[in-house]
This record gives structure tokens, C-alpha cells and sequence, in this order.
């Protein structure tokens, strides 16, 4: 179990009073300045948690922000697909893949991916008609090569877990810097209250 800092402090201080004066009873006065000292302590320990806490939220929203353009680029490789298919690759196939994304869907997005992926593959398979041919030469491999990108697209989003909201992750960075912002504020007061309690002290 962690000991929190202030605590720390204060069995310093049970310590000292038990050392400096072994035959005096612990009801004895506390060293000068301990209560600052722990109001100080306390302090900086709410500045490390605040600072920990805006960090993993900031953590949260960039990896939603990625994994969502990673879905929206698996959308994007989805539609080059269908169009350069010319009409081999249904739609549907295409709008399947769209709407998992826009829904924040990974597995969804891998299952429709994969599903336009094999709908290309099994049109070339069948054979290319020469009017799609006439029309763009190279479409065969045209779609070979975005097959194996939607392919290499739909094993990443599998590794995703659900893309939460990015709005309400914003909202809690913004909440956890304030935070912070508020527990850095606080520091320097608690540190001059301590200084000048032992400058008072020692004069």
C-alpha cells in the first residue's frame, strides 16, 4: 500500500521527537513548521496526481483521434476500391465498410473491409470484362494492389478496441488541465507559507 507523502512526512517527524528527545512523552510539541510542511507535501502530491491524470487523459484522446483516421482511412481505400472496379464491386460492399466507420466500429471495419476485399478478388478471378479493360488497362492490377492494402487495413482495425466519442475525451482533457492548472497554482503559496514559518522560526 502506498504511503502518501504527507504521511511520510509525519512519521519523519514522530521520529525526530523520539530521537531528539527519547524520555519525553510524544505528546511533546512537534517540530516547528510540520504542519506546513505536510500542507506543502500535500500540495505537491496533488500537482503529481493532476499532472498524471491531464497526461493519460491527452494519452486517451490521441489514440481515439488515430484509431478513428485509421477507420476513416480504411473507408477511404474501401471507396478507391470500388471505384476502380468499375462496377464489379457493388456498392453496398463499399457503404457496409463507410458506415462501420462513421459508427466507430474496428470489427465492423475489418468485416466489411474484408468483405469488399474478397467480393475484388472473386470479380478478377471470374475474369475481367474487356469493356472494363478497354476503359483502364491496368485495372486488374489496379485492384489487386487495393485488395492487399483493404486486406493490410482490415488486420489493424482487428487490433483496435471500440474508438470511443473524441468529443467527450476533449472535454476531459480540458477538465484534467484545469485541474491541474488549479494544483499548480497551489504549490508556491503552501512552499512560501513554509519557508516563512521556518525564516520566523529561526530569527
Amino acid at each position: 500500500m502506498k504511503i502518501s507523502t504527507a504521511c511520510q512526512a509525519a512519521l519523519v517527524a514522530a521520529s525526530a521527537l523520539a530521537v531528539l528527545a527519547p524520555t519525553q512523552s510524544f505528546a511533546a510539541e512537534a517540530p516547528a513548521c510540520t504542519a506546513e510542511n505536510i500542507a506543502y507535501l500535500d500540495a505537491q502530491d496533488k500537482q503529481e496526481d493532476a499532472t498524471a491524470d491531464a497526461f493519460a487523459a491527452r494519452q486517451a484522446y490521441d489514440r481515439t483521434v488515430a484509431d478513428q483516421k485509421a477507420l476513416d482511412d480504411t473507408a477511404e481505400v474501401g471507396r478507391n476500391l470500388y471505384e476502380a472496379a468499375g462496377g464489379l464491386v457493388e456498392w453496398s460492399m463499399y457503404k457496409k465498410l463507410y458506415e462501420a466507420a462513421e459508427r466507430r466500429d474496428p470489427a465492423g471495419v475489418a468485416d466489411a473491409a474484408v468483405a469488399e476485399a474478397d467480393a475484388a478478388q472473386k470479380a478478377i478471378d471470374a475474369g475481367i470484362p474487356d469493356h472494363a479493360k478497354g476503359r483502364n488497362p491496368f485495372i486488374e492490377d489496379d485492384m489487386k494492389n487495393l485488395i492487399a492494402q483493404l486486406r493490410s487495413k482490415a488486420e489493424e482495425a482487428r487490433k483496435m478496441t471500440a474508438a470511443p466519442n473524441p468529443d467527450g475525451l476533449r472535454h476531459e482533457v480540458a477538465t484534467t488541465i484545469t485541474a491541474q492548472t488549479e494544483a499548480d497554482k497551489a504549490v508556491r503559496p503552501a512552499r512560501d507559507a513554509y519557508r516563512e514559518c521556518l525564516a520566523n522560526t529561526d530569527s
